[in-house]
C-alpha cells in the first residue's frame, strides 16, 4: 500500500479529485493519513469459477439479445439510463428474464466490463413477485452462460443490500 500511495503523490499534476476503492483497511488506513477522504459507497464483488458452479437448467428463463422495452423500465429503476443500456446491448449484453402474461417479473442482463470480465447486473424482480427464487433463477443462468463462454462472471452489491448479498453468497 505505501508503494502505491509513494506512486499516487508523485503524480504531476495531482489531480484535483480522485476516486479510490480499497479492498483492505491497512490500504485505507496508509491514505488516510495522505488524503481527505469522503465516503461515497461501500460495494462487494462476487465471482465464481466453473468449478464452483453447477449448471441449472432452467427453462422459463429467457434469454435474449435485444433489449425488450419492459425489462429496460426495470433496469431503469436500478439507475441504468436508455443510452448505457443501448451502448451494452450494441456490444453483446445479453438479459436473463421470466416472464408471465407478456411481462418480466424478474430480470438481470450480462454486459463486458474488461476483458473476459463479464458484470451480472441490473437484477430486478417486481415487488409482487420477489422472495420467491425468481432473482436465483435468472443470475443462476447468467452464470451458466458465462461461464460456458469462457468468461469470468462478476457480480457487484452494494454493501446496504441484503437481499442482493444472500443470493451472491448462495
Amino acid at each position: 500500500s505505501q508503494t502505491l500511495l509513494a506512486h499516487i503523490l508523485n503524480q504531476s499534476p495531482m489531480p484535483s479529485r480522485q476516486v479510490f476503492k480499497f479492498c483492505d483497511s491497512l490500504t485505507r488506513d496508509s491514505f488516510v493519513e495522505a488524503f481527505r477522504l469522503q465516503y461515497a459507497n461501500t460495494v462487494i464483488s462476487y465471482t465464481i469459477t466453473p468449478s464452483q458452479n453447477r449448471p441449472v437448467a432452467d427453462q422459463a428463463v429467457i434469454t435474449a439479445t435485444a433489449l425488450d422495452d419492459a425489462c429496460a423500465q426495470l433496469y431503469n429503476r436500478n439507475g441504468y439510463s436508455r443510452g448505457e443500456l443501448d451502448h451494452y446491448f450494441a456490444d453483446g449484453a445479453l438479459s436473463f428474464s421470466i416472464y408471465e402474461a407478456g411481462q418480466p417479473l424478474c430480470t438481470c442482463m450480462v454486459y463486458r466490463n474488461f476483458g473476459d470480465v463479464w458484470e451480472i447486473a441490473g437484477l430486478h424482480t417486481v415487488e409482487t413477485a420477489r422472495r420467491k427464487g425468481y432473482g436465483r433463477r435468472v443470475v443462476q443462468a447468467a452464470l451458466d452462460r458465462l461461464l460456458a463462454q469462457g468468461y469470468t462472471p462478476r457480480y457487484q452489491v452494494e454493501a446496504a443490500n441484503t437481499a442482493s448479498i444472500q443470493l451472491a453468497e448462495s
